[in-house]
């Protein structure tokens, strides 16, 4: 069965300005975007590029809304709250 192509959001990024401020992380993750929405890399180019996991890179374009999240239920995050477990121990 043939993958099925990202769905774009076309919403524009605008890297911060303070990026030199932000931590590595949050660095890596603007990198990542801003290489998709303004450079047009397309996903393999930058796990290559970056040596970055597939999956980071999609994760990183969905949390800035850049592609559209295909899961039948994404994660509802809750503010403030714990997920729970469904495993007890």
């Amino acid at each position: 069965m043939g993958e099925k192509p990202l769905r774009e959001s076309n919403l524009p990024f605008v890297m911060p300005e303070d990026v030199a401020l932000r931590p590595a992380a949050e660095k890596r993750v603007l990198t990542i975007c801003n290489l998709f929405a303004n450079q047009k890399l397309s996903v393999p180019q930058i796990v290559s590029l970056l040596d970055e996991s597939y999956s980071a890179v999609i994760q990183a374009l969905i949390s800035h809304r850049l592609i559209l999240d295909r899961r039948k239920n994404p994660p509802v995050l809750i503010k403030g709250e714990r997920r729970l477990s469904h495993f007890t121990l």
